[in-house]
């Protein structure tokens, strides 16, 4: 029987996929955290790592046609009183 630290240690499977990363905002505006998304998103490896951005406000945001021109994608989810359709939303994109 395998310890929980033996399986812990065990290396992940490496397959050809990026890694997905989905942020989750308001919109991407020119705030600090958003700049310093923006400072990661454009020093990252688009063939390891794929950035997807999640917003729930529906003015453009400052980075928008950024995001766009670097490869990412932004998914609209505005938010309603009911979390569940928000999520099926999220989970459809």
């Amino acid at each position: 029987m395998m310890s929980k630290h033996s399986q812990l240690n065990k290396k992940p499977v490496k397959d050809n996929r990026p890694l997905r990363v989905l942020q989750i905002g308001s919109r991407m505006a020119c705030g600090g955290a958003e700049t310093r998304l923006m400072e990661l998103f454009r020093i990252s490896n688009q063939d390891n790592v794929r950035f997807d951005f999640c917003v729930v406000k529906k003015e453009p945001g400052y980075y928008d046609s950024e995001i766009k021109a670097l490869g990412g994608q932004i998914l609209q989810c505005p938010l309603t009183k009911n979390i569940l359709q928000f999520l099926g939303d999220v989970n459809e994109e």
